[in-house]
């Protein structure tokens, strides 16, 4: 129970291991992925998202 408890303190959300492919960099893609990660986040509940 303390666990369940514990999950439900957690408001942010943190992604590793982000990248894009070499061939697929510099098209807008990582900032359409990032715009999607943020979205999804928020709609799950998650004010605040990081990347690295």
């Amino acid at each position: 129970m303390r666990l369940l408890r514990a999950g439900r303190r957690v408001d942010r959300l943190r992604v590793m291991g982000l990248g894009v492919r070499e061939e697929y960099r510099n098209c807008g893609i990582d900032r359409r992925l990032g715009m999607e990660l943020s979205r999804n986040a928020q709609r799950l509940g998650y004010p605040a998202i990081g990347a690295s």
